[in-house]
């Protein structure tokens, strides 16, 4: 009888150690999978800002040459203040225009 009972327990001493094993194996398991699932969520923030990004300079670059209709109509088509100013002040309701439509754009 007592050899008997040392073999159960050796027996569950056993599954005792497969079990922690398991258990490791499965926490290795959730850790790597959290891994990957932060990566992928940063990729996916990433290419989000990314267009945003080059938008950005994109409508900088075009509000840059907007900026500089006045000067050049002056220079080059000899136009004078009023026309100027009347000039400047269509750009500045575009670029304010502009800003308000990037504004309420829905976030994502």
């Amino acid at each position: 009888m007592l050899a008997t009972i040392q073999q159960l327990f050796l027996w569950f001493q056993r599954d005792s150690e497969n079990l922690t094993k398991e258990k490791l194996r499965l926490a290795t398991a959730a850790r790597k999978l959290a891994e990957m699932q932060v990566e992928e969520a940063e990729n996916v923030q990433n290419k989000r800002w990314f267009p945003t990004d080059k938008m950005l300079e994109m409508f900088r670059a075009v509000v840059n040459r907007l900026e500089q209709l006045p000067g050049k109509t002056r220079s080059e088509a000899g136009s004078n203040e009023a026309y100027e100013r009347i000039l400047q002040k269509h750009i500045d309701d575009v670029r304010h225009q502009i800003a308000a439509d990037i504004a309420g754009l829905p976030k994502t």
